[in-house]
């Protein structure tokens, strides 16, 4: 692994961490750039259907973070994830 997979790595494994403890955090993408020049993507999905969401007290989202930069000619990209659980808001 070279050192730029190795810093894109690093960048993902941040990213998690951040949204890990964002006090709320909700099914979505965004994107941006780093200062480096390297592209990233995070991606929030829900695990579950409606109905398990509406069963439980307590719901899975599975979080994505996708960094990505040029390398010569090529395009290359890592991607880490990991499950948040998250209490189910109640109406």
């Amino acid at each position: 692994m070279g050192r730029v997979c190795a810093l894109a790595i690093r960048d993902c494994t941040n990213d998690i961490a951040k949204a890990q403890t964002r006090p709320t955090l909700s099914a979505g993408r965004t994107d941006g750039a780093y200062s480096n020049g390297y592209r990233w993507q995070l991606d929030v999905t829900r695990l579950g259907n409606a109905a398990d969401w509406k069963a439980w007290q307590t719901g899975a989202l599975r979080i994505t973070a996708t960094v990505t930069w040029q390398e010569g000619s090529t395009v290359q990209s890592r991607s880490l994830a990991a499950i948040r659980i998250v209490p189910v808001a109640r109406s």
